[in-house]
């Protein structure tokens, strides 16, 4: 007569039985992450097995309705003889799981000028009807002829990316140059990997004073909105519907996008000007490029 092995019992759910759980968890407020890990008491781990259920912040069970609360264990193999329970742990983390990738280019990344070693700021990524996946930067990091498919480089976290120079536009309304790069896919809206820039929006009279962020290579700076539909006469010539912030940029952010608190884009980084003593950042309008390209935002 053959002996029966004994099957060992399993000391958590198997996936299926674990995605129940999961999903009745991530129905109680605040919680937006679940996993198996070892339980921590006053801040130290433990031996023991639990469900770690991730908060933006942790609430006193108190200020809870009971359903509202996450319990203290769950039971799993409730129709078995091997019926077991798994404690639960509460735990404040990031409410958002960034996808890992080598870099994605976007705003906020540096455009190095191979020729002169000028840098520029990477504006927004924009799908366009004849190049393909492009980039916008300053127009006036190129001159004026000469530049179709001068070879740039593009730096993005740890990585870099070879680019082509395939369109520069300098006009009354705006200044920006489309780069092909090398590796279309890695081409988005990100800015520093994270934060998804668009769509965009055209400043308004309720606009002015509000605070918004440059996104630059050297971080989110916020400014003041102080002026829109700015008539400015520069050194390419007169330029129209500049929008005007208090200052936060340096030489190389040239080309950098303007958004307000929820990434709506306002404008692309021209330059500044000198007004009673203060200098201001002029920004050109951000729908120009892909209106005059005839272009999508990715």
């Amino acid at each position: 007569m053959a002996i029966q092995k004994k099957m060992k019992a399993r000391k958590i759910p198997n996936p299926a039985e674990l995605m129940s759980i999961y999903d009745d968890l991530m129905q109680k407020p605040n919680v937006h992450c679940c996993y198996i890990g070892r339980k921590r008491t006053s801040g130290k781990y433990t031996s023991e097995l639990s469900i770690i259920c991730g908060v933006n912040h942790k609430i006193q069970k108190e200020d809870l309705k009971s359903k509202d609360r996450i319990p203290s264990s769950i039971q799993w193999l409730k129709e078995s003889s091997q019926s077991r329970r798994l404690l639960t742990d509460v735990t404040e983390t990031s409410d958002k799981l960034f996808y890992q990738q080598t870099s994605v280019v976007g705003p906020g990344d540096r455009v190095v000028r191979l020729k002169t070693n000028k840098s520029a700021s990477i504006g927004i990524a924009l799908i366009h009807p004849k190049y393909g996946r492009v980039v916008t930067t300053a127009g006036h990091l190129f001159p004026k002829s000469g530049y179709k498919n001068e070879p740039v480089m593009i730096y993005s976290g740890d990585s870099q990316f070879p680019g082509t120079v395939k369109k520069r536009v300098m006009a009354s309304d705006a200044d920006y140059a489309l780069i092909q790069v090398s590796e279309s896919d890695s081409i988005d809206n990100l800015y520093q990997d994270q934060e998804l820039v668009g769509p965009f929006h055209m400043p308004t009279e309720q606009d002015i004073n509000k605070r918004v962020y440059v996104l630059t290579p050297g971080g989110k700076f916020m400014v003041t909105c102080e002026g829109i539909h700015g008539y400015f006469s520069g050194s390419g010539g007169l330029m129209h519907d500049l929008i005007l912030t208090t200052w936060r940029t340096v030489s190389g952010d040239s080309g950098s996008c303007l958004v307000n608190r929820k990434y709506a884009v306002w404008g692309l980084l021209v330059g500044y000007t000198t007004i009673q003593g203060n200098t201001y950042s002029a920004f050109a309008p951000a729908y120009v490029p892909p209106t005059r390209e005839n272009a999508q935002l990715l």
